[in-house]
């Protein structure tokens, strides 16, 4: 089974996103990265493959897609990421709908 996007949904991201200077991506609640910004594709994030399976197991440790999936609620962190030595200002936002 194929997850799609519409082409309105995919246009509107990037209209929203793409000047933005960290890396946004939108995620389907499966985890399958659907579309990134300029800055996630400069960093090599990928589209179609889910983005719990990138990278170590540990980088998804503080991961709280489910409790804002859940919650139908923004979560925020600033968590230092070891593994690119940089803190980040990290969210999960549900959509609504």
């Amino acid at each position: 089974m194929s997850i799609k996007i519409s082409e309105e949904i995919s246009k509107n991201f990037h209209l929203f996103w793409d000047n933005y200077p960290a890396p946004v991506m939108l995620v389907h609640k499966d985890r399958t990265i659907f579309e990134v910004n300029k800055a996630g594709q400069a960093a090599g994030y990928p589209v179609g493959v889910r983005c719990i399976d990138l990278g170590e197991k540990k980088h998804h440790e503080g991961c709280a897609a489910d409790k804002a999936l859940q919650d139908g609620a923004a979560v925020r962190a600033v968590v230092y990421l070891e593994h690119a030595g940089i803190v980040g200002d990290v969210n999960w936002i549900p959509l609504a709908g």
